[in-house]
This record gives C-alpha cells, structure tokens and sequence, in this order.
C-alpha cells in the first residue's frame, strides 16, 4: 500500500466526492499526511447526513472518549489539561501500533467505534479473501463513509485481487456476480488511485482490464489504435471504434424495442468511456482520443448526443498537430447541427469556418474546395466578415494569386484585427471566447497570406 494514501482525510465529503459513482472530473486532493494521520489519537466521526434532531455535527474525541455536539465546546475541550494529558498518554500507544501492518491496526485509539469494528472484520477478511468477497466491498463502503480511503483501497484491492485471480475461486458467487462486482470496483479503485494517487497502483491497468472484460473491448487493439489514430481518416477511425466495441453494438442492434435509462451509471458505457477519457487518460491525448471516438460509436444507443464529443475530440486533434483530421471533425460538427433548428447560426458557420482554416493551413485543397462549396451554397454564411476574408484568401491561393494575398487580404486581416478589438461587429472568430486563442486565430489566418515556395 503506498504510503502517499492517508489513512485518514478528515476534509473528504463522501457524498459530495463518491467513488462508487461516474463523475465528470475527479480532482487530486491535496491532503497533508503529516495532519491527516498522526492527530494526537482524536477522530471527528461526524455522520454524512446530521441527523434531524441534532443539526450540529457529532465529534468525538477517543483520547478522552467523550462525544461532543457543538463545535464551541469541542474547541473549548482540546485546550483543557485534561485532554492534553490524555492525548500524550495515547500517543505512546500510537508510536508501538506502527510497527503493525498498515491498515490492520485494529486497536488503534483514533479511530471511532464504528471504524475499530470495520478494521476488526477487514483484518479476518483478510486471513480468507476468497470466502468474503462480499464483507470486503461491504466493508469499502463503510471505510469511504468514515473518510478512511487508505482502508478503503485496501479493501477493494483485495475484493479485484481476489475475483482476478482464477484460484482459488470466490465462494457465494454467480460468475455474472464475479464478472459485476469486478468491474465495479475496479472503477472504484481507479477513481480513488484519481483522489489519492499511488505509487504501486495503476490506475490505468484497472480501467483497461475493467474495459476489457465487461465491454469487451480488446486492449491490445485499443492500444493499437491510438499509437495510429493521426495517420488515418475520420471514416477509418471510427469503423475501427465500432469493431472495438462491436459485442455492445450487436447486442444493441438485436433489441427489439430501445433499452430502458440505466439506473446505475456504472453499467452506462457511452459515461464510462467519457470518465476515463477524461480523469484517467487526460493526459495521454491518444488513448483519450480512442475512448472519446468509442464513446461517439455508441452513444446513440445509449440516448447521448455526441456533438459535444466531437467538439472536443477536434481540439483534441488540434493539439497533436492532426490538423486534417481536426477539419474533418468540424465538419461532421457542422453537418450534426443541421439537424437541431434551434441551433445558433454563428456556432453553425463556426465549424465550417474552422474546417476550412484548417484545411488551408494543411494545403488539403480536396477538402477546401468541398466546404468552399457549402459556404458559398448559403448566401447567409457571408454576412459574417471573416468568413468572406477566408474565402477571398482560399481563392487566391488556389489561382497562386500572390499580388492580392499581400496587398488586398493583408488590409482585409488588418481590418478584421481593428474590428474584433474596437467594434461589436458580428463576427464568427467570437465563438472563440478566449482573447488570446482569438487573437491567435487571427494570426493563423494571416499566416496563410504567404505560399510556400
């Protein structure tokens, strides 16, 4: 067990902050061991809900053993002598319980009732993981109720230990229950190691392992696919997504009326694949790009719009330099809102603005003449400025038209550098909110008024 897990996180609100649970972000604490700890023997058990007959939280000091119901008189008790006194005596029963195994310490004085009961039952879990299984995820629970995540890591690593390893097989179990609670608290491990990173544990290996064996979704191929996902097309990479997840998509495809909304999150794929994309992966932009373009594979099963995903899987590409298939995305962007007549026009032109911009810079003249056409198909599309300087500019490229290129779009993107920042003048570069990716923008379009030689 890696010792950058706190044994206690007395800030954590399990309610607010459930492993248990799909979650859009899970933030690293920053929880100090030193406090978190080595208190001097005291513990605050507060419930996660106060009850309705006392609003104020429950403290309980266990140096002295005593509870206390409002937060003045519990300040008032750690100034008293007589406290001081009994927490010194505590510590030196502190100092010899750590030389027992971490997370066995069942008869440690900071903890309360409750948690000294659950460490008891984890210790005889321990002895025969096999034959408590269930105990092990039960006791997970508890431990995050009572704020306790190194316990709680503990448990769930034993619970994938157990279920992962083929002997000796888990007692009082379906293999449909082995394959559920394996899955779950993989997940749940993966987003506590995202809280309190490991040094030991990887959290990506639980979530590969988790994809593998609930969806079906090979990591090897998976793997595969990201190290190649910016030398193929759009069309390509997402005919590789859904043979990835082609058991969840045939099994989709053989209902014969749609699936009901999932109650538990966990089971919903389109959610998982975004969660791990985001909290697990966000730092390896190609995995995270595979999951992403998984996600949009199967998110119409599932109810789930993948415009948004699509967005982001285009800044995605941006950023790894795959400019042709960032194009292509806004393009599929473009032609999604089609569909929503509720869509804003700006946001509309945005995609096919940027798609071409995009286009250009990579001199992917096939694709610039395709959206060239659908802008020019819609006369409302011109009435933004820059979109019509763009055009100009991709004309005069096609035809090598250098003289116009540094005279008359030179004060063309001069003129539309003066608007953005004077005027309120409706521009589609607007879309773009941040001022410094704006201007950024700008200087990309002026960068195309120069040819390669």
């Amino acid at each position: 067990m890696s010792s950058l897990i706190p044994e206690y996180d007395p800030t954590l609100d399990p309610n607010a902050i459930n492993i248990f649970n799909p979650a859009d972000r899970w933030l690293q604490r920053n929880v100090s061991l030193e406090k978190a700890d080595r208190s001097p023997a005291i513990v605050e058990s507060r419930p996660s809900t106060p009850a309705k007959n006392n609003p104020a939280s429950n403290l309980y000091c266990a140096a002295c053993k005593k509870k206390f119901n409002n937060e003045a008189t519990w300040q008032n008790h750690l100034k008293s002598a007589k406290h001081i006194a009994n927490a010194k005596a505590k510590s030196k029963q502190q100092q010899q319980q750590q030389q027992q195994p971490s997370g066995l310490k069942s008869t440690s004085p900071n903890v309360d009732p409750q948690v000294a009961d659950a460490l008891k039952n984890l210790q005889r879990a321990s002895i025969n993981p096999s034959a408590s299984v269930p105990t092990l995820w039960s006791l997970s629970k508890a431990f995050y109720s009572h704020r306790r995540p190194q316990h709680t890591c503990q448990s769930l690593q034993l619970v994938v230990d157990t279920l992962q390893s083929s002997e000796p097989p888990p007692t009082g179990l379906t293999p449909s229950q082995i394959t559920s609670t394996l899955y779950i608290s993989r997940l749940a491990l993966a987003r506590l190691l995202c809280l309190y990173p490991s040094s030991t544990l990887d959290k990506k290996d639980l979530v590969l392992n988790a994809l593998n064996d609930k969806w079906k979704v090979d990591r090897g191929e998976l793997l595969s696919l990201a190290k190649s996902c910016t030398n193929i097309t759009m069309e390509n990479m997402m005919q590789a997504c859904c043979r990835l997840a082609s058991r969840f998509i045939a099994r989709e495809e053989a209902r014969t009326e749609p699936a009901k909304p999932k109650a538990d999150q966990n089971q919903c794929f389109t959610k998982i694949l975004v969660e791990m994309a985001t909290n697990i992966f966000g730092e390896d932009t190609r995995i995270r790009i595979v999951l992403l373009c998984l996600a949009c594979a199967v998110s119409h099963y599932e109810g789930i719009n993948s415009y948004g995903l699509m967005v982001d899987l285009a800044q995605l590409y941006e950023g790894l330099s795959a400019k042709h298939c960032a194009s292509e995305l806004h393009v599929i962007c473009h032609d999604k809102l089609l569909d929503n007549k509720d869509v804003d026009a700006e946001r509309l032109w945005w995609h096919l603005f940027m798609a071409l911009l995009l286009a250009m810079e990579t001199d992917d003249i096939v694709r610039a003449d395709s959206i060239l056409a659908t802008i020019q198909e819609d006369s409302k599309a011109t009435r933004y400025e820059d979109i019509q300087v763009l055009l100009n500019i991709c004309v005069a490229r096609k035809t090598n038209d250098h003289r116009s290129l540094q005279h008359k779009m030179y004060y063309q993107v001069a003129h539309l550098a003066l608007l953005l920042d004077v005027t309120d003048a409706e521009l589609l570069l607007r879309q773009e909110v941040d001022e410094v990716k704006r201007n950024q923008l700008v200087d990309r379009i002026q960068s195309l008024l120069v040819i390669a030689a």
